[in-house]
């Protein structure tokens, strides 16, 4: 199950999966290409909306042809920032791809 907060934003509908807050995790994206099984899998930002919340997520694109992510949509997939490596300086490029989308 997947751990999500409400606090990075300004927005209480905006929820983070701990993939995105938490360092250790989000130092494990050090590429926009991951390789996992000599399979490659391109990281991208997504969100579901659930009532009036909106959650994101680093997923492997490749993950959402799979029938249990229909309510999911890509917000970018051009994640050259996760080749930072300053975590703050990653969250915060994550953030701001977050940010723009919300505030459509």
């Amino acid at each position: 199950m997947a751990n999500y907060l409400n606090t990075l934003t300004d927005n209480p509908n905006v929820w983070i999966e701990e993939n995105i807050y938490n360092d250790s995790e989000l130092a494990t994206f050090d590429s926009p290409i991951i390789t996992s099984n000599a399979t490659n899998y391109t990281i991208v930002i997504g969100c579901f909306q659930n009532d009036s919340d909106c959650f994101f997520s680093l997923r492997a694109r490749e993950a959402f042809r799979d029938k249990d992510f229909p309510r999911w949509k890509i917000l970018d997939d051009k994640l050259d920032c996760l080749k930072l490596k300053d975590i703050k300086l990653k969250r915060k490029e994550i953030l701001k791809i977050i940010k723009k989308y919300y505030n459509k």
